[in-house]
């Protein structure tokens, strides 16, 4: 049977990173749902851009990236044993029951995404190590190809554009909810702009964080020169994906090429924001905040 890890074998950086991006997620839903536009519009956009650029989109990566981590100590752990591979969907089954309860109170549910895509990262790792990080990294730039050949498929539809869904919202018929939520969920899962690049790019940064977890990453980063080092090289990575974003959002809008290549430039960003907090962790600063 499956037991807690005790506390003095945790890495206490992954659980800060963890809440971390947990704390993202929630800041980026209450923007989507709620919008800031007080009496101050300047004001709001002031906070608005810095919690974008810090959090949208870096955050379920980064959540992703740390699944995919976990994951590979679990079947570490059990490597050798009978039975790992279906203890594993085991789990994600349960994942994919818990999800289910939260979609009819949610459509934009994650867990399902996690759970399924689980089983998938349970497959690729059978092919050889060695060549994640390549695999990782096209499944990361494979929309970009997708969106530029295939425009028509980006055609997504936001839940509140479609006529009748605010009112269901707005009723009391409880069933109704619950009934489009279900609707919607499915709808996002299957569309191509969240269905297939989301899960691409997920799937990349679970493979990603396997191998992380494969090669040692949290360990060596306690090396003060191994950590500065790839400080110093997310840093000119943090430059080039800001310029870009700014790119894509003064110029390319919804342009495809500009939407699937979004998701690059915020895995540079990512990077270097991971190794900011590492690097404050380490030198013992905000200890309170971290806690």
């Amino acid at each position: 049977m499956a037991t807690p890890v005790q506390a003095g074998k945790r890495l206490p950086i992954i659980d800060m990173l963890r809440g971390w991006a947990l704390i993202g997620v929630v800041i980026m839903n209450y923007i989507e749902f709620f919008k800031p536009s007080g009496p101050f519009p300047g004001f709001d956009k002031v906070i608005f851009y810095p919690l974008m650029i810090v959090f949208r989109t870096k955050s379920w990566m980064l959540l992703s990236f740390l699944f995919g981590y976990g994951f590979s100590i679990q079947m570490g752990r059990r490597s050798g044993e009978k039975g790992a591979d279906l203890f594993f969907i085991r789990r994600m089954a349960v994942l994919l029951l818990i999800s289910f309860v939260n979609i009819a109170l949610f459509y934009g549910d994650i867990l399902h995404d996690y759970a399924l895509l689980g089983v998938v990262l349970l497959l690729l790792i059978r092919i050889p190590e060695r060549i994640w990080p390549w695999i990782s990294a096209l499944l990361l730039l494979a929309p970009i190809p997708f969106g530029y050949f295939f425009p028509g498929v980006m055609n997504y539809e936001d839940i509140w554009s479609i006529p009748g869904n605010s009112a269901v919202y707005m009723g009391r018929d409880l069933l109704a909810i619950f009934q489009l939520n279900f609707r919607e969920c499915w709808r996002l899962f299957a569309s191509f702009e969240y269905g297939v690049d989301v899960h691409l790019v997920m799937l990349s940064m679970m493979l990603l964080g396997v191998y992380s977890e494969r090669m040692g990453l949290f360990q060596r980063l306690s090396e003060p020169r191994y950590r500065k080092r790839l400080f110093r090289v997310s840093m000119v990575g943090s430059v080039i994906g800001l310029i870009w974003t700014i790119v894509l959002r003064i110029f390319l809008r919804r342009a495809m090429i500009g939407y699937t290549s979004w998701f690059v430039a915020q895995f540079l960003l990512g990077v270097f924001f991971m190794m900011a907090l590492i690097m404050l962790w380490n030198a013992g600063k905000l200890r309170g905040f971290f806690a």
